[in-house]
């Protein structure tokens, strides 16, 4: 037998950095817009290559501090994040139920089993999506030119790569960072109402085509840039 996929959306690429992960990297497999290139730690060829990639995924290493981009982190904490971590907690139970946004839509955390996960507490911005009496277990973070998913615990730790949650997350979560340029028939607007383009990490030109034909020219566009 045989099947082919075909997909019109341009490739996702990420970069994963970590010591290897058997459920997330059969998940990413049957992501067919999906290119994965691994490194086992950040240094400074992964630093410098950083702009080839549209989603970074840091997965129990050291992270540096992250001013731009798209990242996902996984039982690891960035330096200037708003996330003071203070140890750890064993068995921590999800709190219902869980904040709405369009990471957990369709996601079900009920029984969710996790043998430890990290104390941290959210001090300013973000949305906790998911927490326990002690602390955030799911967060998001939208900030000028930084996206960012926090999982905090060790998905080899825990039963949630069993569970159906495990690719809706990952699925909302690479929809949400929207790291892929939009084509023709992606999105659509009302004549006369607002437009928003979320821009990939690193890029601010732009260029915009008129049903006209006259292009309209943007040499530093905000992220993300509202065309009326």
């Amino acid at each position: 037998q045989a099947s082919l996929s075909v997909s019109d959306a341009p490739p996702v690429r990420i970069l994963y950095v970590g010591p290897g992960n058997l459920y997330l990297r059969n998940l990413l497999r049957f992501f067919v817009n999906v290119q994965v290139t691994t490194s086992l730690r950040w240094d400074q060829e992964a630093a410098q290559s950083q702009n080839q990639y549209d989603v970074v995924i840091f997965d129990h290493v050291a992270v540096p501090a992250l001013s731009q981009g798209n990242f996902i982190l996984i039982n690891t904490v960035a330096p200037n994040l708003p996330l003071a971590r203070r140890g750890t907690i064993a068995n921590p139970h999800i709190l219902l139920p869980i904040a709405k946004h369009p990471i957990t839509e369709g996601l079900s955390l009920g029984d969710l089993r996790i043998q430890e996960a990290l104390n941290v507490s959210v001090k300013g911005e973000g949305v906790v999506l998911a927490r326990s009496a002690e602390s955030a277990i799911f967060y998001a973070l939208e900030k000028d030119k930084l996206r960012l998913l926090y999982l905090g615990f060790d998905l080899m730790a825990s039963d949630f790569p069993l569970r159906i949650a495990f690719p809706v997350l990952f699925h909302n979560a690479l929809t949400w960072l929207q790291p892929q340029r939009l084509e023709f028939p992606g999105q659509s607007a009302q004549a006369g109402t607002p437009f928003v383009l979320r821009l990939p990490a690193g890029d601010s030109s732009l260029e915009i085509t008129l049903p006209s034909g006259k292009k309209e020219n943007y040499a530093s566009a905000a992220n993300p840039f509202v065309f009326s």
